[in-house]
């Protein structure tokens, strides 16, 4: 992904960066009009945004979760030492198929 917003903050102009799964599929027209209520020109990042995930302890049963409906038996994969990453819960952050962010953005990220 650096790579990506690397060459992307050297060779491209634009006021905005998509980055999109290959299985996604998006319709240019309403990700404008998107852009157009919920962007503004500077500091923008944006899409299906997930507030409040929790994180993955390896000492955790699947009772201990907030939403044990939502995890897999095998939710230990997940897991993130406390050392690596010592809040409860993860910041907000972009899920799904994609996410939108202004150039400044990229510029700071791969700086």
């Amino acid at each position: 992904v650096v790579a990506m917003l690397s060459w992307w903050d050297m060779h491209v102009k634009s006021k905005y960066f998509l980055k999109i799964d290959t299985d996604t599929w998006f319709h240019p027209g309403r990700l404008q009009n998107w852009l157009s209520l919920h962007a503004n020109r500077y500091q923008f990042y944006g899409g299906d945004i997930s507030y409040g995930a929790e994180v993955v302890r390896s000492y955790m049963k699947k009772s201990d979760l907030l939403h044990p409906e939502w995890m897999p038996d095998d939710f230990h994969k997940w897991q993130v030492p406390y050392e690596v990453y010592p809040d409860k819960t993860y910041p907000p952050y972009a899920k799904g198929g994609g996410y939108v962010l202004s150039g400044d953005v990229v510029h700071v990220l791969v700086q």
